[in-house]
């Protein structure tokens, strides 16, 4: 029997392939896969500020300031000052990001259903949600403060994990 690798790696391999065809599907729209979350974030919440659209996408606010930078170049996002605060600003779509986003949210659902066709049917209702179900608690465990505490964090998910088993 073929010995399996590492979950690490296997999510690994998948996130690198899926953002290789990712990028093919979206390059001619001048967006990279990495900023899709963003748009796919900014559709639930458009007009929220830099730090609560931070906030949602668990990144830090300096990452989100070059996504945003090079959106708002690329004539996607504008900011804008809110009406009541003058220190805050917004996010919100120009037109261009408007149809961007309904896009790039098809070409997303056929990345998503080009890698469902790995799975058996059996796969995709049971051994794959199971799966992804341990990995969210991992992902919602796994603080963005650094190494040290994820560490702490992840050790005390296997203690819940093996106390279950």
């Amino acid at each position: 029997m073929k010995k399996c690798e590492g979950i690490y790696s296997l999510i690994g391999k998948v996130n690198h392939k899926s953002a290789i065809y990712g990028f093919e599907l979206l390059k001619e729209e001048n967006i990279h896969p990495r900023q899709m979350p963003l748009i796919i974030h900014l559709k639930k919440c458009e007009g929220c500020t830099q730090k609560e659209l931070a906030e949602k996408m668990q990144v830090k606010p300096s990452t989100l300031n070059v996504m945003i930078g090079r959106m708002e170049k690329n004539g996607y996002i504008e900011e804008k000052q809110d009406e009541k605060d003058s220190r805050k600003s917004r996010i919100y779509f120009t037109e261009k990001g408007r149809s961007i986003c309904e896009d790039g949210h098809k070409k997303f659902v056929m990345i998503q259903e080009k890698l469902q066709e790995y799975f058996t049917k059996e796969e995709q209702e049971y051994t794959v949600p199971e799966t992804f179900a341990g990995a969210e608690v991992l992902i919602s465990n796994y603080p963005q403060d650094g190494a040290a505490a994820g560490t702490r964090k992840l050790r005390a998910y296997e203690a819940v994990v093996l106390e279950t088993k």
